[in-house]
Parts: structure tokens; C-alpha cells; sequence
């Protein structure tokens, strides 16, 4: 039997896409970047609100699932000695009885777009 992962939230993005956050992913990215544990409405918000979304042609590559994988940046959501960061959050992206559906992978501070991501959309 399955169990059921707890959804802390779900949102649409700038382009259509309905994204998610389970609790499990929310965990496994805090206990990664222990620095983000209290922007999770600020992880939100990035996602729907982002000032930039990047294909990720490496991740996504290297996924046997077929899922694509972008990054969505924000800036100015973050304080302290991250306040120059973006807040970033990864979402794989996959196609789910035909609609394509958005999960969160993980989220994190970044200074800047590494240079393998390929800009695909900008906020005006």
C-alpha cells in the first residue's frame, strides 16, 4: 500500500504550470540547505512569481523518467547574510496523463544562474 505524501502546497506558475511541494521534498531540502528552513513561503512564492526560469538541459538529461528539469529564481525574498541570493527552486517537470505537471525537487540560495542553465523565460 502506498502512502500518502502530505502537500504543503500547490500553485500556478507565470507560464500554466501547476506546481508542487510535498512535505517529504520541503525536508529533504531543508536538511540540504539548512539556511532556507524558514523561507518555505518565500519558496512558494518564487514559483509563482519568479523573476527568471531556466532549462536545466543537464538534469534533464540525465533523468531516465523523461521529467524536464528548470530552475526558478527570485530575488529579494531572502535576508540576512543571503540577501543578496536568489531564492531558487528546482522543479522537474512531467507529463502526467497528458498534462504536464510540476513537482518541486529542491530549493536553495544561489548568488547567480550557473552557466549550463538556459535562460527561458523572464519576467517584463
Amino acid at each position: 500500500m502506498a502512502t500518502q505524501r502530505r502537500i504543503l502546497w500547490t500553485v500556478t506558475g507565470p507560464r500554466g504550470l501547476v506546481i508542487t511541494l510535498t512535505e517529504d521534498t520541503w525536508k529533504h531540502a531543508v536538511s540540504g540547505h539548512g539556511e532556507i528552513i524558514d523561507y518555505l513561503e518565500q519558496t512558494q512564492r518564487t514559483v509563482e512569481i519568479p523573476d527568471e526560469i531556466y532549462y536545466d538541459p543537464k538534469s534533464t538529461e540525465s533523468r531516465a523518467t523523461g521529467a524536464k528539469v528548470y530552475w526558478y529564481l527570485k530575488a529579494g525574498l531572502l535576508t540576512g547574510k543571503l540577501g543578496e541570493d536568489y531564492m531558487t527552486v528546482v522543479v522537474k517537470v512531467v507529463v502526467e496523463e497528458g498534462d504536464a505537471r510540476g513537482y518541486v525537487s529542491t530549493a536553495l540560495p544561489i548568488d547567480k544562474p550557473m552557466k549550463r542553465l538556459a535562460l527561458e523565460w523572464k519576467r517584463n
